[in-house]
């Protein structure tokens, strides 16, 4: 930040390095990504799914399953829907901060 509040960000907008602003923004996008993918594969062992239970997103066959496995996948559904809100929330936070 500088004397009148402006951060990197204001700073190069003001210059006119627009591709700098936006090539920056994709680096915090990529890394949030990556936070992401690193949680979603944390989500997958706490809940203890096997590749093979799981193909695209449902249960490969609910007949083969126990309620616990369909349960656990459930709530697995339900944390991902989450983290993916959280991160679209975030990127977009981050767009807003820089656009004020």
């Amino acid at each position: 930040m500088d004397n009148e509040g402006r951060n990197c960000y204001h700073s190069l907008c003001y210059r006119g390095n627009y591709e700098v602003v936006t090539t920056l923004l994709n680096i915090e996008r990529s890394y949030l990504k990556k936070t992401l993918m690193e949680q979603l594969s944390q989500e997958k062992h706490r809940f203890n799914l096997k590749n093979m239970d799981v193909k695209h997103g449902h249960l490969a066959s609910s007949i083969y399953h126990d309620s616990d496995t369909i349960k656990r996948h459930e709530e697995f559904n339900i944390r991902v829907y989450n983290l993916f809100e959280q991160y679209t929330r975030d990127v977009l936070d981050r767009y807003r901060q820089i656009l004020t």
